[in-house]
């Protein structure tokens, strides 16, 4: 349950599907324009917070120019891009998904401390 009260908790699932999502967010007319910013802005801080990169949004569709980010926070940007793990492979990610997996337990460690 994401919700406790008036607190937000994220959960692996709800990461995946905004990056997964990120460049899409403000598509959603339906949508409350400020929660998404919300989310949006969360999910930055935490990208931003598993490694040495720093990540202010997406600035670029070429996976080259993430090169000085650390391998966890590029594991979540290729995700962002739409790079397949079979890529990442080929270019020294040896076990992606199991990469992503820990990346999102960082970014949820951090999103969910109190």
């Amino acid at each position: 349950m994401p919700w406790d009260n008036d607190i937000f908790y994220y959960t692996a699932s709800i990461l995946r599907k905004l990056a997964g999502n990120y460049e899409r967010l403000y598509e959603f007319p339906e949508s409350d324009m400020r929660s998404i910013a919300e989310f949006k802005a969360d999910f930055d801080i935490a990208l931003d917070s598993i490694g040495h990169g720093h990540w202010t949004g997406l600035v670029s569709r070429r996976f080259n120019d993430y090169h000085h980010f650390g391998r966890r926070q590029r594991v979540i940007i290729a995700r962002i891009i739409g790079i397949h793990d079979y890529h990442l492979q080929s270019w020294g990610f040896p076990e992606p998904r199991k990469l992503r997996s820990r990346a999102f337990h960082d970014m949820l460690r951090k999103l969910n401390e109190k």
